[in-house]
């Protein structure tokens, strides 16, 4: 990278920075693959969207929402199949509790920590 001086002023010398034309090709080059995998991204996860109410939709012609929601078995291969999903959101709230009182008052101890006792070197690291 190259300093080119500008100018000569009441806070010294001034100089702005010159990329050379490679490294400005680079950083286009970069920066357009970050918007293709950018894209591609939100392509897949628009496509499995697509999948999942495709194939998700005609359930609801089988049975009612509340009863999917409400229901307390969860049987979709059975001869008799059995959709409710209670007991997947009731689990899924237990694991978020459990996993945030663990996790808050580890996280706001590090962090009162950090803020109150740690030296400036811990905190530059951190």
């Amino acid at each position: 990278m190259k300093f080119i001086k500008c100018f000569k002023g009441h806070t010294g010398n001034m100089a702005i920075k010159v990329k050379k034309h490679s490294s400005i090709i680079v950083d286009v080059i970069v920066e357009k693959f970050f918007y293709i995998i950018g894209f591609s991204s939100l392509l897949v996860l628009l496509t499995i969207m697509v999948f999942l109410i495709k194939e998700g939709v005609p359930l609801f012609t089988e049975i009612n929402i509340s009863d999917f929601i409400t229901g307390k078995e969860w049987y979709p291969t059975s001869n008799n199949p059995r959709y409710g999903i209670m007991p997947l959101i009731v689990s899924s709230i237990y694991i978020t509790i459990i996993a945030s009182m663990i996790a808050v008052p580890l996280s706001l101890s590090v962090a009162i920590y950090i803020a109150e006792l740690a030296g400036s070197r811990i905190k530059e690291i951190i």
